[in-house]
């Protein structure tokens, strides 16, 4: 079952890095579709042959890319500090539903706020 899920795994990641080269090798296979669906087609001396359809599917696949990007962005975090010193760091005040459900990043920063490092003893 594990190498079953391995390889359904690395075939999603090899599709979705070569997600543009497969929309070339789509109008290479069905160039005679994108020909006819050709928006300048009244412009022969263009000789598009289908590359502003083309090149409207890359500029979709492009801007789906920056909005999936942009949607799983790391958000800055809402603790500041301004010194080294672990007082002088302000932690803005939890609304309720964060009190009963503080995120991952906030119990992270708040548990190890007044840690100080110690390095290994040497024996």
């Amino acid at each position: 079952m594990r190498p079953a899920i391995s390889i359904l795994l690395t075939f999603v990641l090899i599709l979705q890095v070569l997600s543009r080269q497969l929309i070339v090798v789509g109008y290479l296979l069905h160039k005679t579709q994108y020909m006819e669906a050709c928006v300048n087609k009244s412009r022969p001396i263009m000789k598009c042959e289908g590359k502003c359809l083309l090149k409207k599917e890359l500029n979709q696949a492009a801007e789906n890319e920056q909005k999936e990007t942009k949607r799983l962005a790391v958000e800055e975090s809402p603790v500041t500090c301004d010194s080294f010193f672990a007082s002088a760091c302000t932690v803005p005040p939890l609304t309720i539903s964060e009190r009963i459900f503080p995120s991952p990043e906030y119990i992270l920063w708040v548990e190890h706020l007044y840690d100080i490092f110690h390095p290994p003893q040497v024996s």
